[in-house]
């Protein structure tokens, strides 16, 4: 019996295996266009989208982070660094007229995106943006294509609703003085545009978000980066 039992080599114990963690490089781009001060996701767009981006901070290990703001043109805010604390700081130094060319210029981001990250590395690249997706060009869907073919995923948060919110125009105290209107006088609804958001994540194999009042989604973000 003991001969059988040591030829059946039974094993005990727990048996520890290395997994090796790749990199990621991962650029934040941040809609500070004046559509993002509309209230219909509390307390604004723009408040709620840097609440989400400092949930994906704050979960990140190892991987280096690069922030960006962008409106009618797009800027690098802060280089792909490992530094998260510098990170919050440049995020909270960000506000709405950041960028002084007025507009949503989301293929401007993408752009900028594609100059920033290396192109001879082998860290996964991943674009994340935070926009109510209001305006977009011919450009938009040629800086997509051009992002796949870099190996760039982008995922997409869409903040804002379809019903649309007027654009709150307000003094230096931060007091409303009136409603954005249009040439005919008539106050201007700024309202969601998923579908333009959703086909950049499809065109790049990234994926679609709806942020807004009843969740945040950053985690999920988070959880689909990683388990690619």
């Amino acid at each position: 019996v003991l001969t059988i039992l040591a030829l059946m080599r039974p094993q005990y114990g727990v048996k520890y295996e290395k997994i090796t963690r790749k990199g990621q490089d991962i650029i934040i781009a941040l809609d500070t266009s004046l559509s993002m001060l509309a209230q219909d996701i509390q307390p604004s767009r723009f408040d709620h989208a840097k609440q989400e981006i400092l949930g994906l901070v704050n979960h990140l290990k190892g991987d280096r982070i690069g922030l960006m703001s962008f409106s009618g043109s797009a800027y690098m805010v802060c280089p792909l660094t490992l530094d998260y604390s510098a990170v919050k700081l440049f995020l909270d130094d960000i506000q709405v007229g950041s960028v002084s060319k007025p507009g949503t210029n989301i293929a401007s981001a993408i752009y900028t995106a594609l100059q920033t990250f290396d192109k001879k590395g082998k860290q996964n690249k991943t674009l994340i943006i935070l926009s109510d997706g209001e305006v977009f060009d011919g450009q938009t869907q040629k800086y997509a294509d051009r992002a796949k073919r870099n190996g760039i995923r982008v995922f997409t948060v869409g903040i804002g609703t379809k019903s649309g919110e007027p654009l709150p125009v307000k003094d230096d105290n931060g007091k409303l003085l009136q409603y954005k209107k249009d040439k005919e006088n008539e106050i201007v609804l700024s309202k969601l545009n998923e579908k333009g958001l959703r086909d950049i994540a499809r065109t790049t194999k990234g994926r679609y978000f709806l942020s807004n009042n009843e969740r945040l989604v950053m985690d999920d973000v988070y959880k689909d980066i990683f388990n690619q």
